[in-house]
């Protein structure tokens, strides 16, 4: 298709007058003619194709004309998301309501469902919620809902200590896969031998493997502290057995691993009693100071409690006995 420019010409056919297609039209335009112009009207008016101006489209080395031409704004994105931003505010535009905890957040459909998968589908196939201008989301609170619809539109989040859990459990029910991820490097960041343990459990429950391994070989590395703060009483059965059993346990005696288990059993007798026999059996009892377990078996009536805890230390003892035989031979 041709492309036109207006074109003023004298009646006379002076093309000294001609204003410049590029500069402006009528009096005062950049690249008008010298002197005083005449304004454009539809006598002294008409229209060229570009195409037939020699010599306008030709490449340097005139080889041939300039088909297309790409433009490209980078900072054209982030004004589009700040003006929805805006929207949101002033609550303009909106076209869904996110209600959590009994708090209204007026929203775009198309932000939400562009960050989030679980948006997406909730808004795309066909679901309840695609057709009306209300969802009620549960398993979060509405402080940690207000900051990651602000990260929706602003890309920015403030991660704490008081929220990072929070934010990490709530970006694992929405999809929001950066989130999730920079929660857990925070975490790991923050990690200490008083909560590893807990960053360890919560990781593992919200399948952030990457971090729950990190948390259990800092817990492995540093167990001599680990077990001095009261994570360590809070652990499952099977997270302590893994723990205690586990080959990279770094303890510079066995004395250590099991005064940690005998605090976790005191912990709540009642219960741990019955599977305490199962914990003894990843402690190498046999590498305890016999001088200490015979003082622990007096002193904690935890350890003797069950049949399976008796015949374990038994077992000890003749491994003891069996040492003090071969010393005095």
């Amino acid at each position: 298709m041709p492309v036109f420019a207006e074109v003023m010409a004298s009646e006379t056919g002076d093309d000294s007058k001609m204003g410049s297609f590029l500069g402006g039209v009528g009096t005062g335009g950049a690249g008008a003619a010298r002197g005083a112009a005449e304004p454009l009207t539809a006598q002294n008016t008409c229209y060229v194709g570009l195409e037939s101006l020699p010599g306008l489209f030709a490449s340097n080395d005139g080889e041939g004309p300039y088909n297309e031409f790409y433009f490209s704004e980078t900072s054209h994105a982030l004004r589009v998301l700040q003006g929805l931003n805006e929207q949101r505010l002033q609550g303009s535009l909106c076209d869904v309501i996110v209600c959590v905890d009994n708090q209204d957040f007026p929203c775009h459909r198309s932000v939400l469902a562009s960050c989030s998968p679980y948006f997406n589908a909730m808004f795309s196939s066909g679901m309840l919620e695609s057709g009306t201008n209300r969802i009620y989301i549960s398993g979060m609170d509405a402080e940690t809902m207000s900051q990651l619809i602000e990260y929706s539109y602003t890309s920015n989040i403030k991660i704490t200590k008081e929220n990072a859990q929070n934010l990490l459990s709530a970006a694992n029910l929405i999809q929001l896969g950066s989130i999730r991820e920079a929660a857990c490097k925070f975490l790991y960041k923050e990690m200490h031998p008083s909560n590893c343990l807990g960053i360890y459990c919560f990781a593992e429950l919200h399948a952030c493997d990457g971090l729950a391994l990190k948390a259990k070989e800092f817990a492995l590395s540093h167990f001599e502290e680990v077990a001095t703060h009261e994570e360590i009483v809070l652990l499952s059965t099977p997270k302590l057995t893994n723990l205690v059993g586990h080959e990279k346990l770094n303890v510079k005696s066995e004395e250590t691993v099991l005064e940690a288990v005998i605090t976790w059993a005191n912990h709540d007798p009642e219960v741990r009693r019955s599977v305490l026999g199962e914990v003894l059996r990843h402690v190498r009892l046999p590498l305890v100071s016999p001088y200490f377990l015979f003082d622990k078996i007096d002193g904690e009536p935890i350890l003797s409690a069950t049949k399976e805890c008796r015949e374990l230390l038994e077992e000890a003892k003749k491994v003891f006995r069996a040492e003090r035989s071969s010393l005095s031979v």
